[in-house]
């Protein structure tokens, strides 16, 4: 479970590219509504922290953000962890006012599922439900009652190779954020354009921390670059 501590409102979501920003607005109109949203991603994409902004826009922001990852769980603890040992005193009953955010939500095995679809079918109080996942289909396991519950407002979020005049952008920001005074050199952005970057905006992140702990001097250059991009380097 994770409580979400940091803020992730829609000022911190960075990118200019033009589908970045229609991502953006989608998601600003889902949080003017209490029903339920599913995003889907790839790894890296920023799913939890769209899920987060959708929340601190909405009514609920003064109350709870609770996240539950589904693949990390086993049936028996997931269900524990969602709705406690006696039914009322799991994450669904402490976000009855605020959000509930499911990551990696097909993982959940049938048993969770149906005592879900149960809660969700409840008189009672919900929290404001929010789900992710990296896949764009539902795996056959997964019930098509709760899925049609769950899968009502839908954002896909862009990779970075669909967006990847951003890449500047994104990796300025980083590196802003790592506590030092550094510059980078023009001709490091293209190297890093021509990388796939499959774990999207958390490798670009991953590839800046890296470079910010390597740089020398006060402005980083392509041979500062994690040596996986730089071998690219023609």
């Amino acid at each position: 479970m994770n409580s979400a501590p940091k803020l992730n409102t829609f000022q911190h979501l960075i990118g200019e590219h033009q589908t970045f920003l229609e991502a953006k607005r989608i998601a600003k109109q889902f949080s003017l509504s209490e029903l339920p949203v599913l995003i889907t991603g790839k790894i890296g994409t920023g799913k939890n922290h769209f899920a987060h902004a959708i929340h601190l826009e909405s009514s609920r922001s003064n109350e709870p953000f609770i996240s539950v990852n589904c693949s990390t769980h086993s049936e028996e603890t997931l269900i524990h962890e969602l709705f406690g040992p006696n039914g009322n005193t799991g994450v669904f009953q402490k976000a009855v006012r605020g959000t509930l955010f499911l990551d990696d939500v097909w993982r959940m095995p049938a048993s969770v599922q149906a005592q879900l679809l149960k809660a969700l079918d409840s008189d009672t109080e919900k929290p404001r439900m929010i789900c992710a996942s990296a896949d764009r289909s539902v795996e056959h396991t997964f019930r098509q009652d709760l899925f049609y519950r769950l899968n009502i407002l839908t954002l896909t979020l862009p990779e970075l190779s669909e967006r990847k005049s951003d890449i500047p952008l994104l990796t300025q920001h980083f590196l802003s954020n790592s506590g030092q005074q550094l510059l980078i050199d023009p001709s490091v952005f293209p190297v890093l354009e021509k990388h796939a970057f499959e774990g999207n905006v958390r490798e670009l992140k991953n590839a800046a921390d890296y470079m910010a702990t390597v740089s020398s001097g006060g402005t980083i250059q392509p041979y500062d670059l994690p040596p996986y991009i730089r071998g690219t380097i023609d």
